[in-house]
């Protein structure tokens, strides 16, 4: 790789990199700040580079949730899960199909901390976000990471393993807020976790106790609040995960 000064100052960034083999650099730039500067920009093309062959050899967090989305199979077999998974939570049993897929999850869980590249953490809150609102009932195999009980499952102690280092995307930092509000928020998960599966999208006749109605009523109340929360994303994200039926209220 090849350092090549530039002595034009009217170019208007101050360090860039032209196809894989140069850095071209400013010769005004502090040896501070421009080794600063190479090592950020050569590292962030490392981190993409790795990620992608890590994602070729099936790594990486979009890899993790491949396995996960493949081991609840088609529709049918979705939804035959999420009912095993609800009678799991409710009775406290083992599904012997549920042992491979924690152990796909503690591993999505360990690409969101802090010596993970920052693109991979935000992969993987991408794909813990999927995960808890396409399959109700899978946070509770999310939380069996040694690193989130270590947080206390709380949505702070969550934050406080997540911190970012360094200067983070308005993006990134809304994913992992909303990530870890849907791994600690029992009123909402609660809601839609302990509802059966084939229930969720059902509205009642009187539209008072569907979990629809519930969470356009959390939305609606957070929408008119002095300042909009975790809950009103969470809220939404699942809302739009919901399956509704042929029928409003509970025909075929």
């Amino acid at each position: 790789m090849a350092l090549v000064p530039l002595r034009d100052e009217s170019t208007p960034s101050a360090l860039t990199i032209q196809g894989n083999t140069a850095l071209i650099f400013r010769q005004n730039l502090g040896p501070g700040t421009l080794l600063h500067q190479i090592y950020s920009d050569v590292g962030e093309r490392l981190a993409k580079r790795a990620d992608q062959i890590a994602q070729h050899l099936g790594l990486g967090p979009e890899a993790i949730t491949q396995h996960i989305l493949e081991a609840f199979g088609d529709k049918d077999q979705t939804l035959s899960k999420l009912v095993e998974l609800y009678r799991s939570r409710k009775y406290k049993a083992v599904v012997p199909w549920t042992l491979p897929v924690a152990k796909y999850c503690i591993e999505l869980v360990h690409y969101t901390l802090r010596s993970e590249a920052s693109e991979t953490r935000l992969q993987a809150f991408n794909c813990i976000i999927k995960m808890i609102t396409f399959y109700p009932g899978l946070r509770q195999l999310l939380l069996l990471s040694k690193d989130l009980r270590r947080a206390r499952e709380s949505q702070e102690g969550i934050l406080g393993l997540w911190e970012c280092d360094g200067p983070c995307s308005k993006e990134w930092e809304y994913k992992r807020r909303l990530a870890a509000t849907l791994l600690s928020e029992d009123e909402i998960g609660n809601l839609v976790e302990t509802t059966r599966p084939k229930g969720l999208g059902y509205v009642d006749s009187d539209g008072s106790g569907s979990v629809i109605e519930k969470l356009l009523s959390i939305i609606d109340c957070e929408r008119h609040s002095n300042s909009i929360s975790g809950r009103y994303s969470s809220a939404k994200y699942f809302l739009a995960q919901i399956p509704l039926p042929k029928s409003q209220f509970g025909g075929n």
